[in-house]
């Protein structure tokens, strides 16, 4: 058998690759229609059915249009972007991620909770409900938000293997999202370990004050300034001429 069979892909019905293509619960979808989809949709494609592919595929190109006008308020480094104004965030898509590169925008009222999980253990939880209290005690050295002297589970010359923060959404399509930090050996008090864990704090302190927050009250923009916005979507493709014109006619009430 080849890399190219005779299944046709549920979306697009074009040729499937036996190393890209996905299984699904009615049928198979190629690499093509793959790229269009969230990581997190991927990760559970297996029991989704073809309307849900397709109407997910559909969400995803709206989506996209909240990241193409999507203006940070605050960031930490490339790992996390946020829009206090909008009440909305995204975690760039890690280079490695096979299909679709394009991060998925959520909103504040999508958490739920997050932690911070090193090695497997769960050191530190926060979310609107309970706050932020650590688990398993401090891990970093130094001085820090979630920090300050060791446990007695870890010594002094530790490797860490993986350390990430993870986000548990309330959305309908990804039940949570990871923001990476340490994905390979690092010794504590190396350069990479004391920048992430500098990440690490700076993260959910944001997401801290994320669930916290309010709306920011901005003034309205004019009718001026609504309409340089939506021109410069349609010059970035992210609206069609006739989605322009249609707001254009709003605005100016033609």
């Amino acid at each position: 058998m080849g890399l190219f069979n005779k299944e046709s892909c549920i979306i697009c019905n074009g040729k499937t690759n036996a190393l890209t293509k996905a299984k699904a619960s009615s049928g198979v979808v190629c690499s093509s229609c793959l790229s269009l989809c969230s990581p997190g949709f991927i990760r559970n494609i297996g029991n989704k059915t073809t309307t849900d592919i397709k109407e997910h595929i559909e969400y995803v190109k709206e989506n996209q249009l909240l990241y193409n006008s999507f203006q940070a308020t605050d960031t930490v480094g490339k790992l996390f972007f946020v829009d206090k104004v909008n009440q909305r965030f995204y975690i760039p898509v890690p280079a490695a991620t096979l299909y679709n590169k394009i991060p998925i925008v959520y909103s504040f009222d999508n958490i739920v909770d997050y932690e911070l999980v090193v090695d497997g253990e769960s050191y530190t939880k926060g979310g609107a409900s309970i706050g932020r209290a650590l688990i398993g005690g401090a891990i970093f050295g130094g001085a820090g938000a979630i920090i300050g002297g060791s446990t007695g589970k870890r010594k002094q010359n530790e490797v860490i293997k993986k350390m990430y923060i993870k986000i548990s959404l309330k959305h309908p399509y990804d039940s949570y999202t990871e923001i990476p930090l340490i994905s390979t050996e690092v010794k504590k008090g190396a350069f990479i370990y004391n920048t992430m864990t500098d990440a690490a704090n700076k993260i959910l302190a944001l997401l801290d004050s994320m669930v916290a927050s309010e709306p920011v009250a901005i003034p309205s923009a004019s009718a001026a300034d609504e309409l340089l916005k939506y021109k410069q979507l349609l010059d970035c493709g992210a609206l069609t001429q006739e989605e322009f014109d249609t707001k254009k006619k709003e605005l100016l009430n033609l």
